[in-house]
C-alpha cells in the first residue's frame, strides 16, 4: 500500500509537470530559483538577482557561446554549463542524456577528450561506426549504475545483479573473463568476481560517454573478444579568464530507500582546467514484487580529482585520481557480503597533436589502479537465504557429520593493475589513416578464504598470489576506398605470461601445496602464450537510407587469474551462491571466430537497425563438477577447456516518429549459446528479449520534455546449461528454469533551462514478481525453500538536478 501511494503521486506530479500550462510552470520556476539564490546568498543585497542583474548576465552567456563558436578552433565548453540537449555521448544518474557532460566536434577539435588513448576519438573508427556503436542512452533512462544504461540502450548487453551497485555485464554471451574494461586509458578488472565488479568502481554523475564493441573489433585496448570502453568527464577551459561552476544533484528510489547525492566543481581558464567530484550512495534491503525484502543494503562513496593543463595549443596533459569506499554491501544468496572494498586509480596522459610533427596524433598514458577487500559471511538472522544455516544443517548430516556445528567465514584480498600505452596516428579524418601502437599491462591477484566450522575444525581455501604480464603491439589501417565504402583492418600480438606463489598455496600440514587442488602443482604454475588477434570492418552506404555493415574478426585471450589459479574459493559464479571453483594453471588460450552483419535504416521519421552474428570459441572455458553432498545446489566446480562452443545472436529494433510529438518504439533480441563438443547450451545466456512502448515529447524532439512508457516482455528461459561429471562422461544440473516476465516502466524529465532539470517515473509500474535468468538463487531442499534474488517490485524515483 505504501508503494501505492507514492506511485500515485508521481504519476500526479509527472502529469502536473508536463501538462500544466507554461505560464504557471514558468511562475514556479523563478519562484524555485529565487529562493535558491536566497540560500545561496547570490544577486542583491536581499538575497534575490535583480532582472537587470539576470539579463545582463544572460547577455554575457550569449557572448561567450558566440564567441566560442565563431573562434576557428573550437573551445570546450564547460561541461558544467553546457545545454542538456545536443551530446549523444552522455550518463548521469537515473537518466544518462540528461546532463551534458561535454561538446565533440570530432572534425577539428583535439582537446576533448577525458581519455587520451581514443585518438580523436579514433574519429576513422566514429566515421565507418560498423560493429562498435557509441552508446546514445535517452534521457528519460532512471539506471542507477552505468551498466544499466548500457543494457537499456545497447541489445547486445545483459546483465547479472548482484546487488544495487555491483552489476555484472555480458556482452552477446560474453562474460567479464572475456570482455576487455577500459576506462580512463586504463585496464580495470575485479578484484572477486561476485563481490566486485568494474562499473561498480565508477561514479554515475561523472560518466560522459560508454562504448560497447560486440565482438574482436579493436585492437588498440588488449586482448579480448568484446570492449566496454567508459570516458569520463574531461576537464573544462574557458576563453575570458578563471571560472569556477558547480554541479549539484539529489536522486531517490523509494523502494530500498536509495539515495544518491553528489556535488561537481569544476574550474579553469584558457590553458587549465580542473575537477572534484564526491558522490555518496546508499540503501538498504528492497521489496520484490510479492512482497519478500531481498537482502541489498550499501554505503558506497566515490571521490575523483581531474587536472588538465595545455603546454600549448596542441600538447595537453592530464592527470586523474579515483577513490572508492564500499561498506557493509549485501549479495544476496552469496557465500560472502562486502564489509570493505576500496579502490585507488591513477591515470597520467600526454597528447601532441602538433601540426608540425611527423604523426597527427601521439599519445601517450600510463596507469595503476588498486582494489583491496574484506567480506564476511552473511548475518545469520537474515530469514529469506539462510545461507547460514543451510551450511550448518549440511554440516551436521553430511558424510562425516559435526555435532555442532557453527558456520562462519571470511574472505580478503585484492587485484592491481599496472601499465602504459603509446599510440601514434598518420593520417586526417576521411582519408587512409594509419594508427599504431604499443602497451604493457602487470596485474597481480590475491585472494583468501577463512572457514570456521565449529570449535576446532577450521578449513581455508584461497587464489595464492599470482601476476599476469602481457606486452602488446598492435595496428590499424582506415581505407576510404570510395565515397560509399570504408574498410578497417587491424591486428595485434601479445605475449601474455602468468605464474603464482607456489609458497602460498594451501597447506595441509606437508608444506605449501600440500593440501592445494591444482593440478600439476608447483611445476604447472608457470603458463605463457602468444596471443594474436586481426579484423577487417566494412560499412556500405547504399543509399541516403540504408547502411550496411559486415566485419569478421579473430581474437585470442589468455586464461584469468581466478581460471587458471583459484583453489577451492567459493565464488558465486553460476546460478547458485554455493559454488567451490578450483583452477587449472594449464588451461588452454580460447580462439574466437566472429561474423557480423548489420542493416541500419534512417528516413526522416524512421530508425530501423537489424543486426545478426555468428560466433566460434576453441577450447572453450567451462567447468567440470559435482554436488556436494547435503547442501542444496551446491557445487564443486573445476575449470576445463571445451573443444568447441558456439553463439549465434540477431536484434532488432525500429523507432517511428508519428508526429514532432509522439514516437512509438519497439525491438527484440535472441541469444544462443551452445557446447558443440556435448551438444548441450553454455552457461549464463540470456532468453528472448522484447521491448515495446511510447514516447510524448515536446516539438524540439524532447529538448525540454519527455514522457515514456513501455514494457519489457521476456521469455522463459528453459535451455539450461548443465555441468560436465568430474568422475563420468555423465551431466549434472547447473541452471535452473527461469519463467517469463513482463514489467512496465513510467518515466519522465524536465529540464527546465540549461541549469536545472528534474526526472520523475516508476519502475515497475504494477508491481510485477519476477526473476533474471542470470540473478542468483537458492534452492529448496532439507527443509528450505526456494530462495531467488527477486527483482524489486514497483519503484517510484524522483530527482533533481542544478548547475550555476
Amino acid at each position: 500500500m505504501r508503494h501505492r501511494k507514492t506511485a500515485a503521486a508521481v504519476v500526479l506530479l509527472i502529469l502536473g509537470i508536463v501538462f500544466s500550462p507554461m505560464s504557471s510552470r514558468a511562475e514556479r520556476l523563478e519562484e524555485l530559483f529565487a529562493v535558491a539564490n536566497w540560500f545561496r546568498g547570490l544577486g542583491t543585497n536581499d538575497g534575490v538577482a535583480s532582472s537587470a542583474e539576470e539579463t545582463v548576465s544572460s547577455e554575457e552567456s550569449d557572448d561567450r557561446k558566440q564567441s566560442a563558436t565563431s573562434d576557428d578552433e573550437p573551445t570546450l565548453r564547460d561541461p558544467a554549463n553546457t545545454s542538456i540537449f545536443g551530446s549523444a555521448f552522455q550518463f548521469a544518474f537515473f537518466q544518462s542524456r540528461s546532463f551534458q557532460p561535454r561538446v565533440y566536434n570530432e572534425d577539428t577539435d583535439r582537446r576533448l577528450r577525458s581519455s587520451v588513448d581514443e585518438d580523436d576519438e579514433e574519429d576513422s573508427r566514429r566515421l565507418r561506426v560498423s560493429i562498435e556503436d557509441k552508446i546514445e542512452i535517452p534521457r528519460y533512462i532512471p539506471a542507477p549504475t552505468p551498466t544499466e544504461a548500457i543494457a537499456e540502450t545497447e541489445p547486445s548487453v545483459r546483465l547479472q545483479r548482484r546487488s544495487p551497485i555491483t552489476i555484472d555485464p555480458h556482452v552477446r554471451g560474453y562474460h567479464v573473463a572475456q570482455i576487455y574494461s577500459h576506462s580512463e586509458g586504463a585496464f580495470w578488472l575485479p578484484a572477486r568476481l561476485d563481490l566486485d565488479t568494474v562499473m561498480g568502481k565508477l561514479d554515475p554523475n561523472l560518466v560522459g560517454g560508454i562504448r560497447v564493441v560486440d565482438g574482436p573489433y579493436a585492437v588498440n585496448y588488449g586482448p579480448g573478444f568484446s570492449f566496454i570502453d567508459v570516458d569520463l568527464r574531461g576537464t573544462p577551459r574557458y576563453d575570458y579568464g578563471v571560472e569556477t561552476h558547480m554541479r549539484v544533484g539529489v536522486n531517490y528510489r523509494e523502494n530500498g530507500d536509495q539515495i544518491y547525492g553528489y556535488d561537481t566543481i569544476y574550474a579553469g581558464d584558457e590553458n587549465w582546467g580542473f575537477i572534484f567530484s564526491y558522490g555518496h550512495r546508499v540503501g538498504v534491503d528492497y521489496d520484490s514484487g510479492s512482497g519478500q525484502k531481498i537482502p541489498s543494503g550499501y554505503n558506497s562513496r566515490n571521490f575523483y580529482t581531474k587536472i588538465g593543463y595545455d603546454i600549448n595549443p596542441c600538447q595537453t596533459v592530464e592527470f586523474s585520481y579515483l577513490r572508492l569506499d564500499q561498506t557493509d554491501t549485501e549479495m544476496a544468496g552469496q557465500f560472502f557480503n562486502t564489509d570493505f572494498l576500496g579502490t585507488d586509480g591513477f591515470t597520467l596522459s600526454l597528447v601532441d597533436t602538433a601540426p608540425a610533427g611527423p604523426w597527427n596524433r601521439l599519445a601517450l598514458e600510463t596507469w595503476h589502479n588498486r582494489t583491496r577487500f574484506n567480506g564476511s559471511t552473511p548475518d545469520r538472522s537474515e530469514s529469506y537465504f539462510q545461507v547460514v544455516q543451510r551450511v550448518n544443517l549440511a554440516l551436521s548430516t553430511g558424510q562425516s557429520p559435526l555435532e555442532n556445528p557453527d558456520f562462519s567465514g571470511t574472505t580478503g584480498g585484492h587485484v592491481a593493475s599496472t601499465g602504459g600505452r603509446a599510440t601514434v596516428t598518420f593520417g586526417e579524418v576521411g582519408e587512409p589513416r594509419l594508427m599504431l601502437g604499443t602497451d604493457m599491462r602487470y596485474v597481480t591477484q590475491r585472494i583468501r578464504e577463512n572457514f570456521i566450522l565449529d570449535d576446532s575444525t577450521q578449513i581455508d581455501s584461497n587464489l595464492p598470489r599470482a601476476s599476469l604480464n602481457d606486452p602488446g603491439l598492435f595496428a590499424e589501417l582506415s581505407l576510404p576506398i570510395s565515397e560509399c565504402l570504408t574498410t578497417t583492418i587491424g591486428s595485434r600480438v601479445d605475449y601474455v605470461r602468468t605464474n603464482a606463489r607456489a609458497s602460498e598455496l594451501l597447506d595441509s600440514g606437508g608444506g605449501p601445496g600440500s593440501g592445494s587442488a591444482l593440478p600439476g602443482q608447483p611445476d604447472s604454475l608457470d603458463q605463457s602464450d602468444v596471443l594474436a588477434a586481426a579484423f577487417v570492418d566494412n560499412v556500405l552506404i547504399l543509399d541516403d537510407y540504408r547502411t550496411l555493415r559486415f566485419g569478421y574478426g579473430y581474437a585470442e585471450r589468455a586464461p584469468t587469474l581466478t581460471e587458471r589459479y583459484a583453489d577451492g574459493a567459493f565464488l558465486a559464479v553460476a546460478q547458485s551462491g554455493f559454488s567451490r571453483v578450483i583452477g587449472d594453471p594449464t588451461l588452454r588460450k580460447e580462439r574466437l571466430w566472429q561474423i557480423d552483419l548489420g542493416l541500419d535504416v534512417e528516413t526522416d521519421c524512421a530508425r530501423v537497425r537489424l543486426r545478426g552474428f555468428h560466433s566460434w570459441i576453441k577450447d572453450y572455458v567451462t567447468y567440470r563438477g559435482n554436488e556436494i553432498t547435503g547442501l542444496t545446489g551446491a557445487r564443486l566446480m573445476r575449470f576445463t577447456n571445451a573443444d568447441m562452443a558456439t553463439i549465434t545472436g540477431a536484434d532488432a529494433s525500429i523507432e517511428v516518429d508519428v508526429n514532432s510529438r509522439w514516437t512509438l518504439f519497439a525491438g527484440a533480441t535472441y541469444l544462443d549459446g551452445r557446447d558443440r563438443e556435448v551438444n548441450a547450451p553454455i552457461i549464463g545466456i540470456s532468453p528472448l528479449e522484447g521491448r515495446a512502448g511510447v514516447r510524448l515529447h515536446d516539438e524540439t524532439g524532447g529538448g525540454v520534455w519527455g514522457v515514456e512508457l513501455f514494457a519489457r516482455i521476456v521469455h522463459r528461459q528453459n535451455r539450461l546449461a548443465p555441468l560436465r561429471n568430474i568422475d563420468s562422461s555423465g551431466f549434472i544440473p547447473l541452471e535452473t528454469f527461469t519463467p517469463g516476465f513482463t514489467v512496465v516502466h513510467l518515466r519522465s524529465y524536465w529540464n527546465l533551462g540549461d541549469e536545472f532539470s528534474i526526472i520523475a517515473g516508476i519502475e515497475n509500474l504494477f508491481d510485477e514478481n519476477y526473476l533474471e535468468h542470470l540473478d542468483l538463487r537458492l534452492q529448496a531442499g532439507n527443509g528450505f525453500l526456494d530462495a531467488p534474488a527477486l527483482s524489486p517490485g514497483v519503484t517510484p524515483y524522483f530527482g533533481v538536478e542544478w548547475i550555476y
